[in-house]
């Protein structure tokens, strides 16, 4: 978060005149440390998300665009749900992707499920209608679609609402003193947050606000983190997409085209057209965007290790301290930064700025190993794979349930036949999204294993290489199922063999991602770290081991890395 695209630079014309001669560090943070309750503000997550992220649009260079309109958009509020840090570096669309898979994926899906299944129903009494074909499928699709780009205002008209802030929208911008105090008082929106939700980017640890607002949130204890890289949601997107069009684009090529032969030829030529599309365009679109995020997440690693806030970039420290359009001075934003971390950091005993090596110690040997925890370079987060393989597959039930039905009305399929038949139909609808799960797996666990060869080889022929690949690799799963599928009598479970074989290859792949070594940050590795951080007095000694800090502590137990202190979306 930052309310100028490169950082939170408190503008000429946001201070008073007085306030250059003035106001030091100290004073300024004396001042609005506590901010005034009228000021507290927050946003609903569905104005945020309004015209596809219009208010985290950037149009001008050293400040986003300010409009007096938008004033109204915030309201008071005593708490806040999200607290939204981000860098206004990074495209909007990418940000309002992430949020929506955030926050509406979840409802989305259930949607998703509660309408195919009510096409379904609808289709064993609605026979011989429009309803009755397998295209109603596209019924569920066009639900996830409409839930996942509009829950948030369908929850506003029933008056839920999510409440987050937004800088932009939540600090005065029209009035220089109004703005100026809710900047300097960040702190008290962070206190009133229940969550920081981080948009991460490579940009977002480098920029000095981004980290302050990192630093005051580890001081409210044991309140959750959400990191969530901005690349993956879009990702996620790609890859839900392509396998739903190859799905559609198989049962157009397999349809019995009753109408007339021509019907049938035509129908397989858009079937084929559906997968040039696809081959040609989307894949490898998703392919070539996930070799180089992963080359993105695998730095996070060193640069959590490495973390220093000395290195941390500003808007003003960046422009001379002087406003690049008006010549203005500009107050340093770093002096009230360090100034707020002397006084949550500062040890009377240590020297100098050791204040600054205590937080930097926090990050990289505290919340570095939590995260490293869950990015080890090549981590598909199982809970978002299981939410797209069910978009992608849960629309189908519309046509499973009314060929299951059709089935036990007309009594062909009765008592041990029926049910032997039963779970041979099961185990073709559970195969697809077995099989998708596998290769999203499979597609992350290439990126890293040709990650090495991306500063070496032409990208066209890593994308490439890894899509024949992928193609080959699906292609022997599926037909392993399929050809005992068909070949086998309607009550024979061998089927069942390539089945679990596929359940056990998803597991051993998942759980190969989680139980992966995860990289120390301990502090040979870290680089400078306090001496008090380093070299704990006895008496300053739990009886588990653990050094409390002296006027802030995050502590992280094994049993709370694995729980909701620090809730990283990777």
């Amino acid at each position: 978060m930052g309310l100028e695209p490169n950082g939170h630079a408190l503008s000429a014309e946001s201070l008073p005149s007085t306030c250059e001669s003035s106001h030091s560090p100290e004073r300024l943070a004396r001042l609005y440390s506590n901010l005034d309750p009228e000021r507290l503000r927050a946003v609903p997550l569905s104005i945020c998300l309004a015209n596809w992220g219009r208010h985290f649009r950037n149009e001008v260079e050293g400040a986003f665009s300010v409009e007096s309109a938008n004033d109204h958009l915030s309201q008071k509020t005593e708490q806040i749900d999200n607290f939204l840090s981000h860098d206004w570096g990074t495209s909007r669309f990418l940000k309002v992707l992430t949020l929506l898979w955030v926050f509406n994926i979840r409802a989305a899906t259930i949607a998703t499920f509660l309408i195919s299944c009510i096409v379904g129903f609808l289709r064993i009494y609605a026979t011989g209608s429009m309803v009755d074909h397998w295209c109603s499928i596209f019924f569920g699709y066009a639900t996830f679609v409409i839930v996942f780009c509009w829950w948030q205002r369908m929850q506003s008209l029933f008056g839920f609402r999510r409440m987050v802030f937004l800088d932009k929208l939540c600090i005065a911008q029209h009035n220089p003193q109004l703005k100026q105090q809710g900047i300097l008082g960040l702190a008290s929106f962070l206190q009133k947050s229940d969550a920081l939700t981080v948009l991460w980017t490579q940009r977002w640890a480098t920029r000095l606000w981004c980290t302050y607002e990192l630093a005051a949130f580890m001081r409210q204890g044991s309140k959750p983190i959400q990191l969530m890289p901005v690349k993956l949601a879009g990702i996620l997107l790609m890859q839900g997409s392509c396998w739903a069009a190859i799905t559609i684009a198989h049962a157009i090529v397999t349809s019995d085209g009753s109408d007339s032969n021509s019907g049938v030829y035509q129908l397989s030529l858009v079937g084929l057209g559906i997968f040039s599309v696809i081959l040609i365009a989307l894949l490898p679109l998703m392919v070539h965007t996930g070799l180089w995020f992963m080359k993105e997440l695998a730095a996070l690693p060193e640069q959590l290790k490495a973390f220093r806030i000395q290195d941390t970039e500003c808007y003003c420290c960046a422009h001379g301290h002087r406003h690049p359009k008006t010549g203005a001075a500009i107050p340093c934003d770093r002096e009230y930064v360090y100034w707020m971390l002397r006084t949550w950091f500062h040890d009377p005993e240590a020297p100098g700025e050791s204040y600054l090596d205590s937080f930097n110690a926090l990050v990289r040997e505290q919340m570095a190993p939590v995260v490293l925890k869950h990015a080890g370079g090549s981590t598909l987060p199982l809970s978002y794979a299981l939410y797209a393989c069910a978009a992608c597959n849960l629309p189908w039930l519309s046509d499973y349930i009314p060929w299951w039905a059709a089935a036990y009305v007309s009594g062909s399929k009765a008592g041990v036949t029926g049910f032997l038949w039963w779970l041979r139909g099961m185990m073709l609808f559970l195969y697809h999204p077995l099989l998708q799960l596998a290769m999203m797996r499979i597609c992350t666990m290439m990126w890293k294993v040709l990650l090495p060869l991306a500063d070496r080889t032409w990208r066209t022929v890593l994308t490439t290489l890894q899509i024949l690949i992928m193609i080959v690799i699906a292609m022997v799963l599926w037909l392993a199922f399929r050809y005992v599928y068909q070949a086998t009598d309607s009550t024979s479970l061998l089927p069942a063999v390539p089945f679990v074989a596929l359940a056990i290859l998803d597991i051993a792949l998942f759980w190969q991602s989680r139980n992966r070594p995860t990289a120390s940050a301990g502090p040979e590795e870290t680089g400078v770290s306090s001496s008090h951080a380093m070299d704990p007095e006895p008496e300053d000694v739990e009886e588990d081991g653990r050094t409390p800090s002296r006027s802030c502590s995050w502590h992280i137990s094994e049993a709370e890395a694995e729980g909701p202190l620090v809730e990283v979306k990777l």
